[in-house]
């Protein structure tokens, strides 16, 4: 058994700063109330996954949710570009309407998320205080990738103030990529969001959430597995690793099972590890799970009893107030809650497209609710 709740344990006890007098207020995301229908990809190294969605202000209804095959990422370039343009368009054409959004998410190793202290300025100053920071702590160069931020708390101690900032990011590379289809198709995209962001973003429709309760999500995916850390809703840190669904094989098989188990176990102690230098909790947390194998009973009694951890499928159908057309989209949204989430979001989260791209998605919105005004 792994040693996650000892980790736990010490980081409560030793390490951590005197945190009696700091008051840590959350800063919650504007939220905009949607009417009509967001469609959501997300564009995968074997296939995409879609989610559509009908808003009408508070109450949501998830229409569908689907994966498609695609070529690999090492395939032949055209026939992989050919084939992703065809599902993407062949998609919108059946659960697209007029004025529909249309949402991309992503995540993996092209993508980043840092989170930092910086005084309380106006929000010029913020801007390039904080370009400065992501300068120092992005793994890739800042001139190669694509990067929002947002004060997520702010924290007051002893007469001082300062925010703790959520900075995202993405190689222009990789945002290039998914794009790409979608500009052959000249379908416009509305937003890029960070999948781990979204996904934050439904934790308070879950049962008896708590805002200062720590959450934990593992996505399970073919080829990799993510598992991400939460503080109520916001987001504290993620981890990707190589481990997916495909390693595991024949999960009835009792001998490849307990493999695939201990080295995601392995991952999800590195994971913890990784964790414990980011914030201070005596809490063990419950591990939310999502992905093909959420549903596999054995393969989650295995994984809990090895982690000593409780874990447990994502209980999407208790979500408060967002209903599903089918039970086929119900069964799907938890194997691809990432999707699910970007299409059922209406607060404000980190927006990684092309600056010029934004421009021009706000200067689009601005012209439509200035035809709108004088046509009343």
């Amino acid at each position: 058994m792994i040693s996650v709740k000892n980790i736990l344990r010490r980081k409560a006890e030793g390490g951590s700063p005197d945190r009696s007098r700091l008051v840590e207020t959350r800063i919650a995301a504007r939220t905009s109330p949607l009417i009509g229908r967001t469609i959501a990809f997300v564009v995968g190294e074997t296939a995409i996954r879609m989610a559509t969605v009908r808003h009408l202000g508070w109450r949501r209804t998830v229409l569908d949710v689907r994966e498609q095959p695609v070529p690999a990422d090492e395939a032949d370039g055209a026939v992989r570009r050919q084939a992703i343009q065809k599902t993407i368009g062949e998609y919108l054409k059946t659960f697209g309407h007029r004025g529909t959004q249309v949402r991309v998410a992503v995540s993996g190793q092209e993508t980043a998320f840092r989170t930092f202290l910086m005084p309380v300025l106006k929000h010029s100053d913020l801007k390039a205080a904080v370009q400065i920071e992501a300068a120092r702590q992005l793994p890739f160069p800042l001139t190669e990738c694509n990067i929002d931020f947002r004060p997520a708390f702010k924290l007051e101690s002893s007469g001082q103030s300062r925010y703790k900032v959520a900075l995202y990011a993405a190689t222009q590379r990789r945002i290039r990529q998914v794009l790409q289809p979608f500009d052959d198709l000249k379908v416009t995209v509305g937003s890029v969001c960070h999948s781990h962001e979204v996904v934050g973003k439904i934790l308070p429709s879950l049962p008896d959430y708590d805002p200062v309760q720590a959450y934990t999500v593992l996505t399970i995916g073919s080829q990799s597995s993510e598992i991400a850390f939460y503080h109520g809703s916001t987001l504290e840190f993620y981890h990707h690793t190589n481990t997916g669904g495909k390693l595991a094989g024949d999960l009835s098989d009792p001998t490849r099972r307990s493999f695939f188990v201990e080295t995601l176990s392995t991952d999800i102690q590195t994971s913890f590890d990784y964790f414990a230098g980011q914030r201070a909790t005596s809490s063990t947390p419950i591990i939310h799970l999502c992905g093909q194998l959420a549903g596999n009973e054995a393969f989650v009694a295995e994984l809990q009893e090895r982690t000593g951890l409780i874990c447990q499928r994502f209980p999407i159908e208790s979500l408060k107030g967002i209903q599903f057309a089918n039970e086929n989209a119900k069964a799907e949204a938890v194997v691809f809650l990432p999707v699910v989430a970007a299409a059922l979001n209406s607060r404000r989260v980190a927006d990684l497209l092309p600056i010029q791209d934004r421009i021009a998605v706000r200067n689009r919105r601005i012209d439509l609710f200035g035809r709108a005004a004088v046509a009343a």
